[in-house]
């Protein structure tokens, strides 16, 4: 099945949607096209902004990433450090351990959930951009087939 065209488009979201052309006078037709001029206009001063702010959202949230997961790296590192080189100063007794002390273990469980705890707030902040620049679009595009 093909596309329909654009008239019996029209007219099917017209029966659809309970609108009848006749129903608005000219100068309600009139405002609506001045709001949707004036709509234009602030699409086209905002639109820029919010695609240059999507793109700087972009490179916190890498950077941002980045350090959460060099967190993760650090505390692994730091493990197998006094695992492997600690350990033989200290004559292989876990007790002048830090991290791998047994009477320090919620040290070590700290360290470990902490970094896994942490959240990217450049994720939401990204996605809500993003979205806000598709809705213009979607918006200005629909404007401009009307």
């Amino acid at each position: 099945m093909g596309r329909l065209p654009t008239g019996q488009l029209y007219e099917r979201c017209k029966t659809a949607m309970e609108v009848n052309d006749a129903m608005y006078d000219l100068t309600e037709k009139e405002q609506f096209s001045q709001r949707l001029t004036e709509f234009t206009f602030f699409v086209k001063k905002i639109e820029p902004y919010l695609k240059y702010l999507k793109n700087e959202l972009a490179q916190f949230l890498t950077t941002k990433q980045l350090t959460i997961n060099n967190y993760k790296n650090l505390a692994r590192m730091w493990n197998i450090y006094e695992e492997v080189n600690l350990t033989a100063y200290v004559d292989m007794s876990a007790t002048n351990l830090v991290l791998n002390n047994p009477n320090n273990a919620s040290l070590k469980d700290q360290l470990v959930t902490t970094s896994d705890k942490m959240k990217n707030p450049f994720v939401d902040v990204f996605h809500w951009t993003k979205g806000q620049v598709l809705d213009l679009q979607a918006i200005s595009a629909a404007v401009a087939s009307r």
